[in-house]
């Protein structure tokens, strides 16, 4: 068991590559650790149930809101050495809320002669065109009008590589950058796949990023050699003074007061070794943490029917989605379930389907495992949603849940974009819960609301089986 005598709870902000390691140090060091990850890519990352996992990107109130709410005792910003703001952002609200921010920087890369490197990407993009040869772009998917706009100009085939996903797609579509110009890939990449990539597209240079050595710039500059192709990289901005230049010295600096911090934590800790908070300071975050949620509140004030999904492996999709059944069916309105591939109906429906404002469907076979009969259940699922389309199209329902339609639509069982256009087409205020594992990321995207359970731990895996009032 795990009893360090300075236990934090810690935010990892971390790029791709310091991830992993710095959740594995603070971990071992026996701290709790919070990721916080602006993008949906899947990391890997170490299995231990003291290690949580958040997505998407904050703003400033949004970092405040998560400190406060998550009682963060320090920051550690891994983050890419060219997330500048980020590190602005973070450093800022940290001094806010007098919580010790430190920073990592990754180490820096030893650059080969000919190696042409420019102050940022718009001096990048010109370099680049200058050379009139095919560019690849390994430099990510955030910055790429100027290259587009300088290889336009100059009539030259523009290429990419960048990480898989829908943010990185949705930029380059919105770039303008062809899917046949794309590579969709996560690295790190050897040389010879980068040397693959130059071969397949007959490319004269390459862009990058001076993003250290963890960003596999010596394989994409060894790649770049063996090719023939010309060079341009984008310097790498000042390393913050005073940061961390090793994992270890991260944990060290979290462990001793006296270390460098942008702010020293309090020496002290309570019984259970979380640091101390004094009344001056929990004052003030709890009157930062007040201004935000009246801020947002005043600031909220439409309404509209929402499209919520709860996905994920873990357990509670449904007894979630049946929570807010329950709420509607309290305030008097009309609810509609449709359940899709449970055969039998569960406790819940005991209750909530006796009420005279809830109508429920049972339209399932039983698990596919169990059916083996791949045209029947596409048959079935068929039937349930002509059964949830009345449902959809009835503005007198407040309500729809369409239990486990999100497994339907991962195996192919119904079309995405029909279900999506009915989806759609429901009325104004009339709210549809999905549940189910797999969500398709369609759906991800369509949706106003989504919960992903994750399973930390399952009484199944301990041979304990389903029972009554929990599972069903």
């Amino acid at each position: 068991m795990r009893f360090p005598s300075t236990k934090a709870k810690v935010l990892l902000v971390g790029g791709t590559s310091e991830t992993r390691p710095a959740a594995e140090a603070l971990l071992a060091a026996g701290h709790d650790v919070l990721v916080s990850q602006a993008t949906d890519v899947e990391l890997d990352l170490p299995g231990d149930p003291f290690l949580e996992v958040r997505r998407g990107r904050l703003d400033p109130d949004g970092f405040r809101q998560l400190l406060a709410e998550r009682g963060i005792s320090h920051v550690v910003d891994a983050s890419h050495p060219f997330a500048v703001e980020l590190h602005r952002v973070l450093g800022r609200v940290c001094l806010e809320l007098a919580i010790p921010r430190i920073r990592y920087e990754r180490p820096a890369s030893r650059h080969p002669p000919g190696v042409e490197i420019v102050p940022d990407h718009r001096a990048a993009a010109v370099a680049a065109a200058s050379h009139g040869r095919p560019i690849l772009l390994t430099t990510g998917s955030r910055h790429l009008e100027p290259y587009i706009e300088a290889a336009r100009r100059a009539g030259l085939p523009l290429f990419a590589r960048v990480l898989p996903g829908e943010e990185s797609e949705r930029a380059c579509r919105q770039a303008g950058l062809p899917p046949r110009c794309i590579e969709f890939a996560r690295g790190p990449f050897p040389a010879e796949a980068t040397r693959a990539l130059l071969r397949r597209w007959d490319i004269g240079v390459l862009v990058a990023k001076d993003g250290g050595t963890a960003s596999g710039l010596a394989e994409r500059l060894e790649a770049a050699r063996d090719h023939g192709a010309a060079v341009v990289l984008v310097g790498r901005p000042e390393p913050e003074p005073g940061a961390a230049l090793s994992f270890d010295d991260v944990v060290r600096r979290i462990a001793d007061p006296s270390a460098p911090n942008d702010l020293a934590p309090e020496p002290n800790h309570n019984q259970r070794g979380k640091p101390r908070m004094d009344p001056l300071t929990h004052a003030q975050r709890s009157r930062k943490l007040q201004e935000i949620q009246r801020r947002k509140m005043s600031q909220a004030t439409g309404e509209k029917g929402l499209l919520i999904v709860n996905t994920g492996p873990g357990k509670g999709k449904t007894s979630a989605a049946m929570g807010m059944g329950l709420r509607i069916a309290g305030h008097g309105k009309r609810l509609a379930v449709v359940q899709f591939i449970k055969s039998q109906a569960t406790a819940e429906r005991n209750i909530l389907g006796a009420l005279p404002q809830v109508e429920w469907h049972v339209i399932g076979d039983g698990f596919t495992w169990d059916t083996q009969d791949l045209n029947a259940d596409k048959a079935t699922a068929r039937r349930g949603w002509e059964q949830a389309r009345k449902h959809l199209s009835d503005p007198e329902v407040a309500m729809v849940i369409l239990d486990e339609l999100c497994v339907v639509l991962a195996k192919g069982y119904l079309p995405l974009d029909e279900v999506l256009t009915d989806l759609r087409a429901r009325p104004a205020m009339q709210h549809a819960v999905l549940t189910g594992r797999g969500a398709p990321p369609g759906l991800v995207e369509a949706a106003d609301m989504v919960n992903e359970i994750q399973a930390v731990k399952h009484p199944f895996r301990a041979g304990i089986a389903a029972q009554a009032g929990v599972e069903f």
